[in-house]
């Protein structure tokens, strides 16, 4: 957990030094309080929950996350030992459902893993359950 911490600092000490002069991590926000862009959709924080908005329905982010690894063969027991993970299931186009704890902030620590991990992932998408309409 120390070594996670220490990563996750670093995270953010990067991207507010990125964010002050420009760079590769402009769209990433220095404290997850902004709206966040992930594999090209919007996801705003509203009152203490991240939500994305398609064809007029509202999603709420939940504690889960889907990714596909650039290599097929990824030790997905270690990926989630290292990562703080809990593997859910496979599907046949091998994207990986993942648990965490409810501890983290959905969206700040799909954007940890991704930067962590950026050279074994193709794509990552936050898990979301539908809002019913009002």
């Amino acid at each position: 957990m120390k070594i996670r911490m220490l990563i996750l600092i670093a995270f953010c000490i990067v991207i507010a030094c990125q964010r002050n002069i420009g760079g590769p991590f402009d769209n990433v926000p220095t404290s997850c309080g902004d709206t966040v862009m992930i594999e090209g959709k919007l996801y705003k924080k509203e009152n203490g929950n991240w939500f994305v908005y398609e064809n007029n329905y509202r999603f709420k982010v939940v504690n889960e996350v889907t990714i596909k690894f650039k290599n097929e063969n990824e030790d997905v027991e270690k990926f989630s030992i290292e990562n703080d993970l809990e593997f859910i299931r496979k599907n046949e186009f091998s994207y990986i459902d993942f648990k965490f704890s409810q501890k983290y902030d959905p969206i700040c620590f799909i954007l940890e893993i991704q930067f962590v991990n950026k050279d074994k992932i193709e794509h990552i998408f936050p898990a979301t359950k539908m809002i019913p309409q009002r």
